[in-house]
């Protein structure tokens, strides 16, 4: 876990849109996450386990959110 302390002095990138797509080709399917925030346009490309280890950290991020 972030030490709170180490990232006090950081920006806060607040993400307006988000919108996720496929793209298929000779090597398989991957995922594509795109996200339109404060500071420009974010694309990444997902594999499965990317995809799954993204899903894991919102799954431990979310309890924190409700708070």
């Amino acid at each position: 876990m972030t030490d709170k302390r180490a990232i006090a002095g950081m920006r806060v990138i607040i993400c307006h849109e988000i919108q996720v797509g496929l793209v298929e080709d000779d090597g398989g399917c991957r995922g594509i996450l795109s996200m339109l925030t404060t500071e420009g346009s974010l694309d990444i490309s997902l594999d499965r386990a990317t995809a799954d280890a993204i899903v894991d950290a919102i799954a431990a991020i979310r309890p924190k959110i409700d708070r």
